[in-house]
């Protein structure tokens, strides 16, 4: 697999952890610093709780906005429904399983139509590993790792279908997990959640694994690369500032995915007016969600002026 040619225009797209976008940024920052004539600008269209069908319908907003050449999609983690997995699952959620991945597929087959139709290069990610070994007070939907293999498995049949390219994240980082665990079963690339990568190594792990499979000269991840912290790569200051830039962004298209989907069309004041009433209710799943509320409710009316933001930190960082 070759780099991406210069001047290159590349959308990431997937869910939360693309949304993270940290080891997007770590991948920028490689290009900047090794082949700074290179103009290869990085754009990030995750959300968080994005899922095939989230990719689809903000497809012209969050992803063709920015004219891209080549496409990076990773999803699986939300579509496959981890609620409906357990040790001993029942019938019912059997077949909520199979409902679930067939509609993974059957999204993920739109998207690299939709993206492929326009001459957009794809490049398929297989997802990032559910962590069902580690040692956490987390509960284990056992069977979700699983699913995820099999979304990688189809994420590779999509790659030869399109003329696109494969990267293995799943496979090369449960390898690894595999491994730490057998020095600590607490440590994992992994967050506590079973979910997340860590924005430290996990994050390193999925630039270099890309990086590498692109022909950078970088060191491949590894398990005592993770004890002894030199998995973790550095960022630079302008690579920061594009993450910066990113995260703002990214805040208001997940509040629009997560919390507005029925308002989507309606007006800026019907939404801060529901967000209003959600925030005075005051009962959150979680701080998480209070937050990307009151985030939205505050300055969904600088959406422009962080889209410009975004474009302009991934031409800037050349210079």
């Amino acid at each position: 697999m070759k780099r991406f040619p210069d001047n290159s225009r590349v959308v990431f797209i997937g869910d939360s952890i693309t949304a993270g976008a940290t080891w997007i940024a770590h991948i920028l920052d490689r290009y900047v610093t090794e082949l700074p004539r290179s103009r290869v600008y990085m754009y990030g269209a995750g959300i968080s709780g994005g899922s095939a069908r989230s990719a689809m319908l903000f497809m012209d907003s969050d992803t063709l906005i920015y004219e891209p050449t080549h496409a990076v999609i990773m999803l699986g983690m939300n579509d496959i429904g981890r609620g409906s997995y357990c040790a001993a699952p029942t019938e019912a959620q059997l077949q909520a399983q199979k409902a679930s991945m067939a509609a993974h597929k059957e999204g993920m087959t739109a998207l690299a139509e939709r993206l492929s139709s326009l001459g957009i290069q794809l490049t398929f990610l297989t997802p990032t590993p559910y962590d069902e070994g580690m040692e956490t007070d987390e509960t284990c939907y056992n069977g979700c790792a699983g699913a995820l293999e099999e979304c990688g498995r189809f994420a590779s049949e999509l790659a030869e279908r399109f003329g696109g390219e494969v990267i293995d994240f799943n496979g090369q980082m449960t390898a690894i997990n595999r491994e730490l665990q057998r020095t600590d079963p607490k440590l994992s690339l992994i967050g506590p959640d079973r979910v997340h990568p860590l924005h430290t190594c996990g994050h390193s792990a999925m630039a270099r694994l890309f990086l590498a499979a692109q022909g950078f000269d970088i060191v491949l991840p590894t398990a005592s690369g993770v004890l002894d912290g030199s998995v973790c790569l550095d960022m630079s200051p302008k690579a920061a500032g594009w993450l910066a830039a990113h995260g703002r962004l990214e805040r208001l298209r997940s509040t629009e995915w997560l919390l507005l989907q029925k308002y989507r069309g309606r007006t800026a004041d019907e939404k801060n007016a529901f967000l209003k009433e959600y925030l005075n209710a005051g009962s959150f799943p979680s701080p998480f969600w209070k937050g990307i509320a009151r985030n939205y409710y505050e300055n969904s009316h600088y959406a422009v002026k962080y889209l410009v933001e975004h474009v302009r930190s991934s031409c800037d960082i050349y210079n």
